[in-house]
């Protein structure tokens, strides 16, 4: 069997947890011994040859008589007298072992507990039974018991934090509480109450324990599902028409499983551990079961011989010790930031030492010396045994006070050498090839020792990274995240840091600071947490400042105040910066001097006027040449409306009290009404929160709605689930995120074969293959590769399979939201161009939806400009942009198009 590529990395992953993997391995041989402990420690011959004839007492019970005896009861392969007399015709095959677990030995030479000796190789136990026997045994018992405990717990866990957290709502809450009150049930009790009326067996505890041991289980698994029911490739497979169970058990289950299959491991230690306690207690199995508590138990009572709790205890600690170790192995195996197998210390490539002595005091430099020079930077990954060369040969330089653009497409380097400059990649993983170089104020930091760069980072160069979202801490507030740097490099108090904190979030232009202190992440918007890692980056006054991608997932107002502010708190601080972006609109505003960056190389660099206005490199004039351009494809003005929507509105609730009562809503759209035609396309333009994403959602029924809408004249709104299916055909959607919307445990061909299979397209395989080959050539994807993983693609190839995956069911209706706005610019072109030949051969309608005008204005029909849920201006696209009407949409237009005229104020007066 062919293991996909990321269950191979997870593989190796595992395998280079060397001390988990190995004990995987020692774990098993002892289990699989165990598992056959008959064979081991047994009082019976697994083989006796008497009289021309095999016996296999093992398998089978034979009276004495058989071997020559005079009763007719079970033999006593023990007894001397029936020793002699197989003997006199034929032999016995022992194990290596002679005693089972409940085997008492009558012949001991001295009183019980005996001693270690050649016959008895641990000793026995108080009732004269061999240790080794009741260990290997007890060992099996406990193993098998807490296999069985773990895995019909998970069952039952995993099926009730499914349904909590996919369904969430008040059945969620009814679960909660249900599992507060049962998880507070004294279970000692219970055990001790059933100790007294009936002889607990094996199955007695596990039933008992399992009443218990599930609720472990359902909080990782509701976690999981309450994470995942929204995420795009989940609403696209309801948007596909796929029913709630099988989005459940095809695209959210194997999710949950990776927490699910890291947790077992542990769960399958504590239940052993449970089960030794019990039998410790004498509540456990029945007295005589072979039991390493009962063992522990009987070191307590026989303090003179004490192999038997040293015994007990070293077996127990092996055990539990393996199992922990190989639990920390499943976890490293599943954790996404362990990128590759090989966890070897690298080759030391660099030419410089590996610490340098930290300076007491650093020399200015000089009018010669540039505050950053990079030297032929190469950084390479490794991938098990082979290496990724990331970045080869950069060379740059950034004077006092300059800024300098760094440019290129996604996966071009950039953000690696941004990394490398304050050395933040994953070392061991990244090394530096020789040669390499990064100095700072003259001094090198490849190789610099961690203390010294700890003290420069934060402090004199500082970094804002590109989703503010996942860079700032969701556990810590705002006044926790900004002032822990100051607490850090200059020593400030509490309330030095709390002040110096409230001055720098005036100083990025967020409104009443001080109320925003005790703010958490969640509780801002795009552009607040943009300013917030702003106000990160400059709180100790860096003499370097790198920005990557700041503006990348923000709306062009906001883009153009944040880049403003920069360029002010630049001229203010007299700081460098280096600006990573693949937007050359920005750095013509931004820049000083430029260096274009692909495949990990420079290939050109000079000053902003010389690049824009004379470009050399092939590449350069490439991504010069890439925005998108085009008129929209012409439409029937009479064509036939396909979506015809009435005061659309969405309003989310705002509970609060212990009772949850409605005290308000969220408006994210009120009052919508828009009509879009066959082959015509109906852009969506506004800020983020604007409701643009929440109106395409309740078009097409995937968020709860009020209103009227029409879809080819039948009214949508009010359909049962069941009764909307077919239609969900005709209604798709092609969603922002390129990666997020695709299953990422899925094939690009099971991805685009599931709405065929859901509505019946295709009577054969081989039918659904071909129109999966012609769906993928449509969107200009080799179908050969459709047998490959999402995240095998990069971005435009990702975003072209969610397109071809709406396409292959012919819709006549798609809703297009921000399909361009995490792509690089001439990636963007050719997804419009795309967009734009599917819209003239199917005569398809498209409700665009983006904050990316020339976008817009390169594909739309007609526009609709909607702020805090409503629509405030709508009309022609060149009319629109041409003559706006609205203060609001002027101040888009000014943002996307001119942003000098946003710098004078245009955006403050809307």
């Amino acid at each position: 069997m062919q293991l996909s590529p990321i269950n191979r990395r997870r593989l190796d992953n595992f395998r280079a947890n060397k001390r988990g993997y190995w004990s995987l391995w020692f774990f098993l041989v002892l289990f699989i011994i165990t598992l056959f402990a008959e064979f081991v420690a047994n009082d019976k011959p697994f083989l006796v040859y008497y009289d021309g004839s095999f016996y296999t007492p093992i398998f089978r019970t034979y009276a004495e008589t058989t071997f020559g005896g005079e009763f007719e009861t079970e033999a006593d392969y023990r007894d001397p007298y029936l020793i002699e007399k197989i003997q006199n015709k034929g032999w016995m095959l022992w194990p290596p072992v002679r005693y089972n677990h409940r085997t008492v030995a009558w012949d001991l030479s001295v009183p019980a507990p005996s001693p270690p000796e050649a016959e008895h190789w641990l000793g026995t136990d108080d009732q004269a039974r061999d240790v080794v026997a009741r260990l290997i045994y007890g060992f099996r018992i406990s193993v098998l018991f807490g296999f069985a405990l773990t895995l019909i717990s998970a069952v039952i866990g995993v099926a009730a934090g499914a349904v909590q957290g996919y369904f969430g709502g008040w059945l969620d809450l009814l679960f909660q509480r249900f599992i507060e009150i049962w998880a507070g049930m004294p279970t000692l009790y219970l055990l001790i109450i059933l100790a007294s009326v009936v002889e607990p067996n094996f199955w007695w505890l596990l039933g008992l324990l399992l009443l218990f041991s599930w609720m472990g289980f359902v909080g990782v698994v509701r976690a999981e599902f309450l994470r995942a029911r929204n995420f795009d490739y989940v609403r696209a497979a309801r948007g596909l028409g796929v029913s709630d169970a099988r989005i459940m058990r095809r695209h959210v289950l194997p999710n949950a499983m990776v927490a699910t299959l890291t947790f077992m491991p542990f769960t399958l230690a504590g239940s052993v551990t449970v089960l030794t306690s019990l039998d410790f207690l004498g509540i456990g199995l029945p007295p005589g079961s072979a039991s390493l508590g009962e063992l522990l138990a009987q070191g307590k009572a026989n303090l003179q011989a004490p192999w038997l709790g040293l015994t007990g205890f070293f077996v127990i600690a092996v055990m539990l010790s393996l199992l922990i170790f190989i639990g920390e192995a499943v976890r490293d195996a599943f954790d996404p930031r362990k990128l590759f197998a090989d966890a070897r210390p690298p080759e030391v490539t660099s030419p410089m030492p590996s610490a340098l002595p930290e300076p007491t005091g650093q020399a200015a430099p000089s009018e010669a010396e540039p505050l950053l020079r990079i030297g032929n930077l190469g950084v390479d990954f490794r991938a098990g045994e082979q290496r990724v060369q990331a970045v080869r040969g950069v060379s740059l330089h950034i004077d006092p006070g300059e800024t300098v653009a760094l440019v290129g497409e996604s996966g071009s380097g950039k953000s690696v050498t941004a990394l490398a400059t304050i050395q933040l990649l994953p070392y061991p993983v990244a090394s530096h090839p020789a040669g390499s170089s990064i100095r700072f104020r003259g001094e090198e930091l490849v190789g610099a020792n961690q203390r010294r760069l700890e003290s420069l980072r934060g402090n004199a160069i500082s970094m804002i990274f590109q989703e503010p979202m996942t860079s700032l801490n969701p556990l810590h507030t705002v006044a926790k995240q900004v002032g822990e740097a100051l607490r850090l490099h200059k020593g400030l108090s509490p309330a030095a840091a709390r002040q110096r904190t409230i001055e720098l979030l005036d100083l990025v232009g967020i409104q009443d600071a001080e109320s925003r202190l005790e703010s958490y992440p969640h509780q801002l918007s795009g552009g607040q947490r943009q300013r917030v890692m702003i106000a990160m980056a400059l709180a100790n006054e860096p003499e370097l400042l790198i920005a990557d991608e700041p503006t990348t997932a923000l709306d062009v107002t906001i883009q153009a105040q944040v880049l403003q502010l920069l360029k002010d708190l630049q001229t203010r601080l007299g700081m460098a910066m280096l600006f990573i972006t693949h937007d050359l609109g920005i750095v013509r505003k931004m820049a000083d001097r430029v260096y274009v960056m692909t495949a990990g190389q420079v290939v050109e660099e000079g000053p902003v006027e010389r690049i824009f206005n004379r470009p050399e490199h092939p590449y350069t004039q490439h991504l010069l040449a890439a925005e998108p351009k085009g008129e929209p494809v012409a439409a029937t003005p009479d064509a036939p409306e396909v979506v015809d929507a009435e005061g659309v509105r969405v309003w989310f609730p705002v509970k609060r009290g212990v009772l949850r009562r409605t005290v308000d809503h969220v408006k994210a759209v009120d009052g919508v009404t828009l009509k879009v035609r066959e082959g015509h396309t109906v852009g969506v333009v506004g800020e983020s929160g604007s409701g643009k994403t929440t109106l395409g959602l309740a078009l097409l029924r995937l968020e709860g709605s009020r209103g009227t809408i029409r879809f080819h004249a039948q009214d949508v709104h009010e359909m049962k689930a069941k009764r909307l299916r077919p239609l969900r055909r005709e209604m798709q959607m092609v969603f922002q995120d390129p990666y997020g919307s695709l299953s990422p445990r899925m094939s690009v061909k099971e991805i685009i074969e599931e709405g065929l299979l859901v509505h019946q397209l295709g009577s054969t395989a081989q039918e659904r293959e071909e129109q999966i080959v012609t769906a993928l050539e449509e969107v200009g994807i080799d179908p050969e590769s459709r047998n490959r993983y999402p995240h095998e693609f990069s971005g435009g190839q990702r975003q072209r399979i969610a397109i071809a995956r709406a396409m292959v069911l012919k819709p006549r209706f798609v809703v297009l939201d921000e399909p361009t706005s995490a792509l690089d610019m001439s990636v963007q072109a050719q997804i419009v161009d795309l967009l734009r030949d599917l819209q003239q051969r199917y005569r398809l309608a498209y409700l665009f939806i983006s904050h990316d005008l020339k976008v817009v204005q390169a594909l739309s029909d007609e526009v609709i400009v909607m702020r805090g849920g409503q629509v405030v201006e709508s009309g022609p696209t060149q009319r629109v942009f041409q003559h706006p009407q609205e203060a609001y949409t002027r101040a888009l237009i000014a943002a996307a198009f001119d942003l000098e005229a946003v710098e004078g104020g245009e955006v403050g007066s809307a």
